[in-house]
């Protein structure tokens, strides 16, 4: 049991950090400072003052010398709860507290003080993601005075709703550009995910024809066996300032009990799992590790083809129009026969896409008795 990251969290969630606009209190993120100090921690803090905050192990300035990228964690330190509701429960095992967003503050300071990461891997504590998220906008400008945009790569941390059906976190809101750069970035996070005993689920953003992003389908067909559920993403946060400044980015986010935005930002506080919480912290500091690595595609991919063909068929649009359906282990592909022969003619265009039910289908062929999608 990492009792530090336990007792990290006690701390940082007792400073609570309200306001819209700049940090209405520094207590917290003076305190994640004050940590780093204590623990000899050789990250510090490197720019920022009233709507962020950014440690790194050296200067952007020489860091921009020495790497051709780097990778940004994303932490956002405010909330919305004036007071403090730390509690140990279930013999330690759960922990019920204002804890959106201080447990990924003190995971994210509990990676700088114990473990050897790369130069490159910087930690940014931003102000306002509850309100208009202007942290983010102004970590992503001053990133840019450095780095080309597509040298930049932000994993946005945050919790999310509902214990999600056990897994150990969720990836979302997925707004990675198809170039080498945004395909290395996710692939890599895939394979760590794939090579992990853990599981997630994929709620994703990004649909098939968003020019020059890779879709949330492609991407979802690069995970393994551990992807448990892939699902519409339930509502935005950091990433989209993040995208909207050029950057690749996505949310990896902790699952807690908080149903709803009422309930996430009650004054009552929530639950989350220690060991949860303690395996999604394994799982960052495993990105993070091997963030200078190129993935490996000589064995390939792993398809999501099975799951997604089974959560086709239980659709009502499933039940309503699809006789037989096939998937392939190897390929991208899920082939149906429609029910309805006026099915097949109403699909008779090239490139058609449905939603139904939060999933993405996309025609990619067509024939006479059988959809390819």
């Amino acid at each position: 049991m990492n009792e530090k990251l336990h007792e990290l969290l006690k701390v940082i969630e007792s400073k609570p950090c309200v306001g819209e606009g700049p940090f209405g209190s520094t207590e917290r993120v003076d305190a994640i400072e004050e940590e780093l100090k204590t623990a000899g921690s050789p990250y510090h803090r490197i720019k920022g003052k009233k709507y962020y905050r950014l440690f790194a192990q050296k200067e952007l300035e020489e860091l921009k010398t020495r790497y051709s990228d780097i990778v940004v964690v994303s932490s956002h330190a405010d909330n919305k709860q004036k007071h403090s509701t730390f509690e140990w429960m279930d013999n330690r095992n759960t922990i019920r507290g204002c804890c959106d967003n201080a447990v990924t503050n003190a995971v994210c300071t509990d990676l700088m003080i114990r473990e050897d990461l790369p130069k490159n891997v910087v930690f940014a504590f931003t102000a306002d993601e509850e309100y208009g998220s202007t942290g983010a906008e102004h970590v992503a400008k001053k990133l840019k005075e450095f780095f080309d945009e597509e040298q930049i790569r932000v994993i946005v941390l945050d919790v999310t709703y509902g214990f999600q059906e056990g897994a150990d976190f969720t990836i979302e809101n997925d707004f990675i550009r198809n170039t080498q750069y945004g395909r290395d970035f996710i692939d890599h996070v895939c394979q760590i995910a794939n090579g992990s005993e853990y599981r997630w689920n994929f709620l994703f953003s990004t649909s098939e024809n968003e020019p020059g992003f890779m879709s949330s389908l492609t991407i979802a067909s690069h995970m393994g066996k551990g992807l448990n559920e892939y699902t519409l993403a339930k509502g935005p946060d950091e990433t989209e300032e993040y995208s909207g400044a050029g950057l690749n980015t996505f949310s990896l986010c902790l699952p807690c009990s908080a149903e709803g935005d009422s309930a996430m930002h009650s004054e009552e506080g929530f639950l989350i799992s220690l060991k949860t919480t303690e395996h999604y912290r394994d799982f960052l500091k495993q990105i993070l590790e091997n963030a200078n690595q190129k993935p490996d595609r000589s064995a390939g991919v792993l398809p999501i083809v099975k799951q997604a063909a089974e959560h086709i068929r239980s659709t009502e649009f499933g039940k309503e129009y699809i006789e037989e359906l096939y998937y392939e282990d190897t390929s991208d592909t899920i082939r149906f026969k429609p029910k309805k022969p006026y099915f097949a003619s109403e699909l008779r265009r090239e490139n058609a896409q449905l939603e139904k039910e939060g999933f993405h289908f996309y025609l990619a062929d067509y024939h006479d008795d059988l959809e390819e999608i």
